[in-house]
């Protein structure tokens, strides 16, 4: 399987099977039509307790990600990447404001603060390119 869980992370172990199980259907391990697999073998492979797996797909359920069906299992939704698309953007908007406020903070204006941006990005681009 492809889901790892780190308890020393600081998320909880459910928001974090989200995140997993999110980033996995993202990636294309998981899906659109196809079933993710059981609680209970998504419990034994993380090593965590069943009830926390059944938290956490009850959640992705509630945000249209996944549609359970009794007995059959649970299976990605065509709407999932949708979804994922809409909370990828808000978290970006999140960080990005986190990101302008620490540094105004730390006096740099607006064309500054772009500037570093470009930079930081083509040095990240180039050490992509070289690995």
């Amino acid at each position: 399987m492809y889901l790892q869980i780190d308890p020393r992370n600081g998320n909880p172990i459910y928001m974090q099977i989200i995140e997993q199980i999110k980033h996995a259907i993202q990636i294309g391990i998981f899906e659109v039509g196809k079933p993710i697999p059981t609680i209970r073998d998504m419990a034994i492979e993380l090593c965590v307790n069943p009830n926390t797996v059944a938290k956490a797909v009850r959640e992705l359920e509630r945000e249209g990600v996944i549609k359970t069906f009794v007995g059959k299992g649970a299976f990605v939704t065509d709407k999932a990447k949708n979804v994922m698309e809409q909370d990828n953007t808000e978290k970006a908007v999140k960080v990005t404001e986190s990101y302008i406020k620490d540094v105004k903070w730390l006096g740099y204006k607006k064309e500054q603060t772009i500037e570093l941006v470009k930079k930081n990005w083509n040095k990240l681009e180039k050490e992509n390119n070289h690995e």
